[in-house]
């Protein structure tokens, strides 16, 4: 197999839900939630707390979601890799 789905074998063996968490919520979510908030101090001198925390709830999910489907889309290419590797075999 190639290079892809080594690394994909090791991602995936962590799971679904610690993927999602890591790259979705706290690297996706939280970094959005960080800059719109400093954009905000920045432009505004304070930053609102109600803005906040919406910022910490609804970022955080939108970036499991998108994760959630990249999880899905990279479980199909590798299952695609998987099969066409076998059937050369």
């Amino acid at each position: 197999m190639n290079d892809f789905a080594s690394k994909w074998e090791a991602t995936r063996n962590q799971g679904k839900q610690k993927y999602t968490m890591k790259y979705g919520v706290l690297y996706i979510g939280m970094t959005a939630t960080i800059l719109l908030s400093v954009l905000d101090w920045i432009s505004n001198g304070s930053v609102s707390v109600v803005y906040l925390c919406s910022r910490i709830l609804v970022l955080p999910m939108i970036g499991a979601i998108i994760v959630g489907m990249r999880w899905e889309g990279m479980e199909k290419k590798y299952a695609k890799l998987k099969s066409d590797a076998e059937a050369k075999a």
